[in-house]
C-alpha cells in the first residue's frame, strides 16, 4: 500500500511540475498597439474552437515549416459552439505565393489580416497544453485591457500566431 502511495505522490509531482513548465503560475503582460499586416492561406472550420487542431494537422502537409495562425471569428460566449467560425493558416510572402499554393490543393483560400488596432501578449509554452493555458489567461486579459480601452465592436478577430516555444494572442478591434 505504501509503494502505491508512493507512485501516486510521484506522478502527481510529475504532472505538477509539468504544467509549471507550461505556465500554471505564470502571468500575463498584455501590450497595445497595432497587429496584423499579414497573408494567410488555409482553411476555414466551423464548430467548437478545440478541435481546430485537426485542420491545423491537414495543413502541415501543405506549409511544411511554415509559420500558422489561427483565426477566431464569433465571441464564444455569444456564439453556439458547433457555430463558430474560425480559420486554419500560415503565413505567406506574397498573393502569388498564396495562389501557387492555391492552385495546388483549390480547398485552399487566402486571408489577409489588416494592421489594426489591438491588444496582445506572447505566451512561452508549446504543445497543447502550453497553449491551452495560454488561452485561458491571455483572453480574460486582452478583454479587461480592451475594455480599458474602451475598444469593443462587431469587428472583433482573436487570432493566435505559433511561432517555436510560443504563441502571440492577439484580439484586433
Amino acid at each position: 500500500m505504501k509503494k502505491v502511495i508512493w507512485i501516486a505522490l510521484a506522478l502527481v509531482g510529475i504532472a505538477f511540475a509539468y504544467l509549471m513548465s507550461q505556465g500554471l503560475y505564470r502571468s500575463v503582460e498584455v501590450q497595445t498597439g497595432e497587429q496584423g499586416g499579414m497573408l494567410l492561406v488555409g482553411l476555414d472550420h466551423t464548430g467548437p474552437y478545440y478541435s481546430i487542431g485537426d485542420v491545423f494537422e491537414t495543413l502541415r502537409s501543405e506549409a511544411g515549416d511554415a509559420e500558422f495562425v489561427g483565426v477566431y471569428f464569433d465571441n464564444p460566449d455569444l456564439v453556439p459552439e458547433d457555430s463558430c467560425r474560425s480559420f486554419a493558416g500560415w503565413i505567406v510572402p506574397s498573393t502569388a505565393a498564396g495562389l501557387e499554393a492555391m492552385g495546388r490543393n483549390h480547398k485552399l483560400r487566402m486571408l489577409p489580416i489588416e494592421r489594426r488596432p489591438s491588444t496582445y501578449c506572447d505566451w512561452e509554452g508549446s504543445g497543447m497544453v502550453g497553449i491551452l493555458l495560454g488561452t485561458f489567461k491571455a483572453y480574460p486579459a486582452l478583454g479587461e485591457v480592451a475594455a480599458q480601452q474602451g475598444w469593443s465592436g462587431e469587428d472583433v478577430i482573436a487570432y493566435e500566431h505559433y511561432t517555436d516555444g510560443s504563441t502571440r494572442f492577439v484580439m484586433q478591434y
